[in-house]
């Protein structure tokens, strides 16, 4: 089974990656200033777009009903 071709940035490759994005510039755009591959990019920038996202959630329970209890459970 073949292993991918993974390529590891460098540092200054992904500051210059993420203030490109925030500039609004495309994936392509970036990918070709910096001759690395548009999926590479877009990793990284996907990153930086979308934000601090949603914060996760406390309550991952069920909900608790109101009302009576469930009297065939206890």
């Amino acid at each position: 089974m073949a292993g991918h071709n993974r390529v590891s940035l460098t540092s200054h490759q992904t500051a210059v990656i993420k203030e490109m994005a925030s500039k609004g510039n495309s994936n392509g755009a970036i990918a070709a200033a910096l001759d690395v591959k548009k999926s590479t990019v877009a990793h990284v920038a996907k990153k930086v777009r979308s934000g601090a996202g949603a914060p996760a959630r406390e309550n991952r329970d069920r909900p608790q009903k109101q009302g009576r209890p469930l009297s065939g459970f206890f």
